[in-house]
């Protein structure tokens, strides 16, 4: 059942990892590369101070739907009153076309917690067709107008799509919800303890953010545009993986979570799934070293040739990055959401000033990226290790 479970997780997670890759090879394709890498910086510096609206509150509200303690309402508070910090990614991205993304972004944010209660219903085929459908209306979108207009995209034609879109979805998610996983859209003032464990548990993420989206901000603000659309076509072989492991790490924080469950369960049911995604991870590396170029020019174009002396690197950022994704897990086992708060905004801001002053080309960037989650996995390794309640464990 275990198996099987995880395999579902797997697969959910690789559809929406492939129309992801599958609407940018769309997108690329079809649009001024330029013109691509500020939309996705756009995307990534609204993404990048969601941060500020504290990102864990939505791990703690998922935990207090299922436990029944009466504080989501409280918890969706929260959400409402730091949701206006979003308005410092205009700083990054100085733009009246940005107020696109902003909206985009508020909408995914009221969407996750929406989305909460269906988890707590244990509705997952809708959760699973839900998370989905973003990606694939933007494929619909895109397609319609490859069909219709024989021109490039237009920045303003695919920043309304995203904001279309994501607006489409938070009200299905709602309606959804309400109807069917009695979401309550009432919100209350929050408590100074609801505010610190979210605070603590925004820990979780800062790693991924800072991979996937402050990497083509540093390219975007660093370099140029086109710089940034080369990073997130790279980053993109990464986040594939990702997906893969999302996946499994959805069944393997249950277990974690499950204190009835043994890490030596844990160890032999997650052994071979990341067995064979370490394989996985280490062919396509190589597959990419050798064949970039064509690999670039069949999927996206002459104009993603520029992105070809670092694809190969950027799956194997995950690689170096397990150890530290697995023993955030069992840190968050025994709730030392403290603990993971400390080393991840310790590893960033050690790194964060070598990302933005130091890289002078993007594969020096991507080197410092393979960098920083090299030093985060032996700083959670050591503190593994040295702890004797985890070690013992």
């Amino acid at each position: 059942m275990e198996q099987k479970t995880i395999l579902s997780n797997v697969s959910w997670r690789f559809i929406k990892g492939f129309l992801q890759f599958f609407s940018m090879i769309l997108i690329v394709r079809n649009m001024n590369i330029a013109d691509y890498g500020w939309y996705v910086s756009a995307i990534s510096a609204f993404e990048v101070v969601v941060i500020f609206c504290l990102p864990g509150t939505i791990r703690i509200a998922l935990r207090s739907a299922l436990s029944n303690d009466g504080r989501f309402s409280n918890l969706l508070g929260l959400r409402l009153i730091l949701l206006p910090f979003l308005v410092l990614g205009f700083i990054l991205v100085p733009s009246f076309l940005a107020l696109l993304f902003l909206i985009s972004t508020l909408a995914d944010q009221i969407s996750m917690f929406a989305r909460v209660k269906l988890n707590e219903k244990k509705l997952y085929l809708v959760f699973n067709i839900f998370e989905n459908l973003k990606p694939l209306l933007l494929v619909i979108f895109v397609g319609i107008y490859i069909v219709i207009f024989d021109k490039p995209i237009s920045l303003e034609y695919i920043a309304l799509v995203y904001c279309f879109v994501s607006v489409f979805i938070m009200l299905l998610n709602i309606i959804y919800a309400k109807n069917f996983a009695s979401l309550s859209m009432k919100a209350s003032w929050p408590e100074k303890q609801e505010f610190l464990e979210s605070f603590y548990a925004s820990g979780n993420g800062l790693i991924g953010i800072f991979i996937r989206r402050g990497a083509v901000l540093v390219a975007a603000l660093s370099f140029s545009s086109t710089d940034a659309a080369y990073v997130n076509i790279a980053l993109q072989f990464l986040t594939i993986f990702t997906m893969i492991y999302s996946g499994i790490s959805l069944s393997m924080t249950r277990d974690i979570y499950d204190r009835s469950m043994s890490f030596k369960q844990i160890k032999f049911t997650y052994k071979y799934p990341l067995t064979i995604l370490c394989l996985g991870v280490i062919s396509s590396s190589f597959i990419l070293y050798y064949f970039s170029d064509l690999i670039l020019i069949i999927l996206f174009g002459n104009e993603a040739i520029g992105a070809s002396e670092i694809i190969y690197l950027t799956p194997i950022i995950l690689l170096f990055q397990l150890p530290q994704l697995v023993i955030m897990g069992i840190l968050m086992r025994y709730k030392k959401e403290r603990m993971i708060l400390f080393l991840n905004l310790l590893s960033i801001l050690i790194f964060l000033p070598i990302l933005t002053f130091v890289p002078y080309e993007l594969l020096s960037l991507i080197i410092i990226l393979l960098c920083f989650v090299i030093f985060t996995s032996i700083a959670y390794s050591l503190t593994f290790f040295m702890s004797k309640d985890l070690k013992n464990a």
